[in-house]
């Protein structure tokens, strides 16, 4: 048994920091052993919805269920009903137009197209680029595909955030750039306008770059930009969408990525040695959703996680916390208390959770330099919102939290 865990040690290089979901082993530990003395827990640690699906898609889901057919395997690269309904969306919501026999390839959920698409990537000699913060999928998958990970910062001013991008990789080393916009955490957005700078710099220098765009459609001013809106030339472009937020319907999980052609293609050969794809009633089910004109089925959705981080950002301001707002997204991203930040992000949470039972993500999930930082998950009623903001504790003195700071500020200050 030693053996083989040394065989694993070694496999992952050393350490495991690709199992970065371990930092909060004894949180979640003592979240289970609370539950299990009966302890009422709000968790709000993961984005998992508890908001329900839209009813017309549960109801496609039963009718397609019930029919013997619909029991057999599907395709690794999704149903051709489904990647034709992920075009739709991407032309009606994004502005942009996809061949669905080229350009998409059906994924269970951005998580599995992350890990995938970088283990397709892989090159000799190559990088990978990564934001900070990091979404720890992004970190593992990048670990895994066992290519040399660097990182750049992200900052509210995409002018900055792009800088900062050409910075690491004017050296001409091939790289594959993996963004996250709408972030998760932060919850900024870019705009077009970024996206075409992006572009530019993959006609410039050898690479590939993947937008994870989970939270496209729950921008709560305007639309989200896709990376692929206006792109003339899609070579080394692609992007990676997930309706488990938008749609609500995590357990499904259902994505896609579009984009390049032979990079979609490739990932489809890889899936086919994997997988048979998704449970047919439910891509079926997600089709028809995507599909769906009449009525805007994200829509209601949005809007909720909207009234929630407003609820968030006003409870935690008026207790003298330093938070910028999301533009994105279904998670507040605020900095500890000054008079408890000495604590770190890890002990602040586990007092919490003694204390009043709520569970929140300590920012060093994300990496060591946000242990001063907490993520709330939208993923209560706004009562219980209120209930658990009674809880959060106050700045000793409100009055020193700055004003109209920088994203820099409230991400690493």
């Amino acid at each position: 048994m030693k053996d083989l865990q040394h065989l694993a040690s070694q496999r992952s290089g050393g350490e495991p920091d690709w199992f970065i979901e371990e930092r909060c082993h004894d949180l979640d530990s003592l979240k289970r052993k609370l539950i299990e003395q009966g302890t009422r827990i709000v968790d709000l640690a993961m984005i998992n919805p508890d908001l329900p699906p839209p009813r017309e898609m549960v109801d496609r889901l039963g009718e397609c269920v019930i029919r013997p057919e619909n029991h057999r395997y599907a395709v690794a690269r999704g149903i051709r009903r489904l990647r034709v309904s992920f075009s739709e969306k991407y032309r009606s919501a994004f502005n942009v137009s996809l061949d669905p026999e080229l350009e998409c390839c059906v994924t269970m959920g951005s998580k599995d197209a992350t890990f995938h698409l970088l283990y397709s990537l892989k090159r000799s000699g190559g990088r990978i680029l990564l934001a900070s913060p990091t979404y720890p999928i992004h970190r593992s998958a990048a670990h895994l595909s066992e290519c040399p990970v660097e990182y750049f910062e992200i900052s509210r001013d995409e002018e900055r955030t792009f800088e900062r991008i050409e910075s690491k990789i004017y050296d001409g080393k091939p790289t594959v750039l993996l963004l996250n916009f709408p972030n998760n955490p932060t919850g900024v957005t870019v705009s077009p306008r970024f996206w075409e700078k992006i572009r530019s710099l993959r006609e410039q220098y050898p690479v590939v770059v993947i937008n994870d765009f989970t939270y496209g459609e729950m921008a709560f001013q305007g639309s989200a930009a896709s990376l692929l809106d206006g792109a003339a030339e899609r070579s080394g472009l692609v992007e990676m969408y997930s309706m488990s937020k938008a749609y609500s319907v995590p357990g499904w999980r259902v994505g896609c990525v579009v984009g390049d052609e032979h990079i979609v293609g490739t990932l489809s050969k890889l899936k086919a040695q994997l997988d048979y794809g998704n449970f047919l009633p439910i891509q079926i089910a997600a089709s028809y959703g995507l599909a769906e004109r009449e009525k805007d089925l994200v829509a209601p959705l949005r809007r909720e996680y909207f009234r929630r981080s407003k609820a968030v950002i006003t409870g935690l301001t008026s207790k003298g916390w330093n938070v910028s707002p999301p533009q994105a997204g279904a998670c507040v991203w605020a900095r500890i208390p000054e008079s408890h930040r000495s604590l770190g992000s890890e002990k602040f949470c586990e007092r919490l959770l003694l204390s009043s039972g709520i569970s929140l993500l300590p920012g060093r999930v994300f990496g060591d330099a946000f242990n001063e930082f907490i993520r709330f998950a939208l993923v209560a009623p706004e009562s219980v919102m209120a209930e658990i903001l009674n809880h959060m504790p106050s700045e000793e003195n409100s009055g020193s939290v700055e004003e109209g700071r920088g994203l820099e500020s409230s991400i690493n200050a």
